[in-house]
């Protein structure tokens, strides 16, 4: 190859030395490494997909960091509303199958039971665990163990709000949860709605 031969930048078509190694118009270098695809991850929150090392959610900035469910013990029995809270919260509407009774977290191992007397007690690591929130911003979780599943929703006043925080963390960080449909599409909708807030208030 001689120094006056030619080629085409195959980037922008202008003609360039043969030994160029960077294009002298469009400034692209040749034959160099391509950068290696940006590994992502979905938050388990709000489902958008972030970079893969992320400890907070950029979107919904929720803490995401992964912990040893091993390392983690919650043991909370729930109380029953008083008439006003049950009324305040419509408590009335949730079936029985949808309220925790009683929730233990212990050596990896998982227990959950609801107030119509069904119960789930698996390793944590054998359950599959999927959440919504609704626009109160309560969680629903679902836990599904083999053929068994358990559902139950947060009612606030049947424990303390840090005790559902304690619950809520555990679930997002600890157990690989996965948002549901419902979910998505109840938080593509709290967007619109913002979003149509905006242009209103503008």
């Amino acid at each position: 190859m001689t120094e006056n031969e030619t080629k085409t930048c195959p980037y922008c078509g202008e003609t360039i030395l043969a030994i160029a190694k960077k294009c002298r118009y469009c400034g692209e270098w040749f034959d160099a490494p391509l950068p290696e695809p940006k590994k992502t991850k979905e938050c388990p929150v709000c489902g958008e997909e972030i970079d893969a090392d992320a400890t907070v959610c950029p979107v919904c900035h929720e803490n995401i960091t992964e912990q040893k469910v091993e390392s983690v013990k919650l043991h909370y029995v729930t109380h029953e509303p008083n008439f006003w809270q049950k009324l305040f919260q419509v408590y009335w509407v949730n079936p029985k199958s949808w309220l925790l009774k009683e929730l233990t977290v212990d050596d990896g191992n998982i227990t959950i039971s609801v107030l119509n007397g069904n119960s789930l007690s698996a390793p944590i690591e054998e359950c599959s665990f999927k959440f919504q929130i609704d626009k109160y911003d309560r969680m629903e979780i679902y836990v599904k163990h083999e053929n068994r599943k358990i559902h139950f929703k947060e009612i606030p006043f049947m424990l303390e709000d840090e005790q559902w925080d304690d619950i809520r963390a555990f679930i997002l960080d600890s157990c690989n949860a996965k948002i549901t449909t419902l979910g998505k599409m109840t938080n593509a909708m709290m967007k619109i709605k913002e979003i149509l807030e905006c242009v209103v208030l503008k």
